[in-house]
């Protein structure tokens, strides 16, 4: 069974998305400075309301998945989590999530700020195997 790894990011809030051949994620405390965290998706993920399918989306042109993502702008975040086999979730307070898992041939997902996640088609977490614990984070 896979490890999980819940990180505390309870509260930030996404406060801009960047579409390019990557989509990006920006995340900010709740003190709304420094540091921020970016998520970036490079693969396939998904965005799920509660009481609705997941919508199967991908990263880059034509941008299908802007208004799913820009529904989120200023939610903040509940759970932020990664597994040890590349599953990435974010859940947001009013329960909407967006996930990403290991793609078999590209990197599918990264994360950089107070957190430092990269998610390759390579075994091994996202945390890497120098990084017994999950870090705690200053607010």
């Amino acid at each position: 069974m896979a490890e999980q790894r819940d990180y505390p990011l309870q509260g930030w809030t996404l406060e801009r998305v960047t579409f390019d051949f990557e989509t990006a994620l920006l995340f900010l405390p709740v003190s709304g400075s420094t540091p921020s965290c970016v998520v970036t998706l490079m693969g396939t993920f998904s965005v799920e309301q509660p009481g609705s399918p997941p919508l199967a989306l991908a990263a880059g042109p034509p941008f299908a998945h802007a208004d799913a993502l820009l529904a989120l702008h200023r939610e903040p975040l509940a759970q932020f989590s990664a597994s040890s086999d590349g599953m990435l979730l974010l859940r947001f307070e009013d329960d909407r999530t967006i996930q990403a898992g290991k793609d078999s041939q590209y990197e599918s997902w990264s994360v950089d700020g107070p957190v430092k996640l990269l998610c390759s088609p390579h075994d091994g977490p996202p945390w890497g195997l120098s990084d017994p614990n999950p870090p705690s984070i200053g607010h």
